[in-house]
């Protein structure tokens, strides 16, 4: 069944975020919404890539004398920068593990899960080779996959793993998709890449990366009893702030659907959303019609 989704602006509540880093204090009343200025840098996984310069592009129209610097790449990439030393306020990782590195060493505050998302194969436009998910392991086909380290890499390997323990997909079945990665890429977004220019018959990405390409690529299921639900955290990074600030505050709560192509996609957003000591919660949802 095919759902016509209205798309939902993640702006309202990651904006709000941003907010929150320029609320660092001051004589502000119950009511009012503080002054946002000076520079703000976001460390952003690559699958945020386009949700987030929509963000970046929209804070600094509204809030005149801000400045919001984004970096994106891998979220194992993101956090090496972090720890060492890179200056960053806010960090969004693709997965819970990277994000935990970074609060044990001390280099961020208690995060919180913003949005999920999960995987899907992407094949050429005109591509013939990988019609469904158990075609990855024909002999022959040219897989890309993200790197062991790189968050869409390692729940692509779980996803595998999953399902050699399907007796109709066989024991090795994992083994011999693995046997016909012929590149191992540093972030997601080459991925898609990789299979945009042609390069390669299939590569398995995030359902918003689907999204991202427009059409220039085709997606096929990864089945259900198979994928994972990535978990986005997103917390403030400790080496570029002064004072912290803490996500442990009461936060807003979002909810958002999306449509990539047949297949359904959901993702939840939670973030901060502070004016001096008063918090505003809102909820936002897509209705989605058959």
């Amino acid at each position: 069944m095919k759902l016509a989704v209205k798309s939902l602006p993640l702006r309202p509540l990651i904006l709000g975020l941003l907010i929150a880093l320029g609320a660092c204090g001051g004589n502000e009343s119950k009511d009012q919404i503080p002054a946002t200025n000076g520079p703000i840098t976001v460390f952003a996984a690559s699958s945020l890539t386009d949700a987030f310069k929509q963000i970046g592009l929209e804070f600094e129209r509204t809030h005149v004398g801000s400045t919001v610097t984004l970096n994106f790449a891998s979220s194992s990439v993101l956090s090496t920068q972090i720890k060492e030393g890179a200056p960053a306020d806010v960090f969004a990782a693709a997965d819970p593990d990277t994000m935990g590195a970074l609060v044990t060493g001390g280099q961020a505050e208690a995060p919180r899960v913003f949005a999920t998302n999960a995987l899907v194969i992407v094949v050429p436009r005109d591509g013939t080779t990988v019609k469904a998910f158990s075609d990855l392991a024909k002999p022959g086909v040219k897989l890309v996959l993200a790197g062991k380290d790189v968050p869409a890499g390692k729940y692509a390997r779980q996803v595998l793993a999953k399902a050699s323990a399907d007796p109709d997909l066989g024991a090795d079945f994992a083994s011999r998709v693995l046997a016909n990665v012929k590149s191992e890429e540093s972030s997601v977004r080459a991925v898609l890449t990789k299979v945009q220019l042609g390069e390669a018959d299939a590569g398995v990405v995030y359902r918003t990366d689907l999204q991202a390409a427009k059409g220039e690529v085709v997606g096929i299921t990864v089945p259900s009893d198979f994928n994972i639900v990535a978990t986005y955290p997103i917390a403030h990074a400790l080496p570029a702030m002064t004072p912290p600030l803490d996500l442990r505050r009461p936060v807003a709560l979002g909810a958002g659907r999306y449509v990539a192509g047949d297949h359904r996609d959901t993702s939840s957003i939670q973030g901060a959303m502070v004016s001096g000591r008063r918090v505003a919660e809102a909820v936002l949802a897509d209705q989605a019609a058959e």
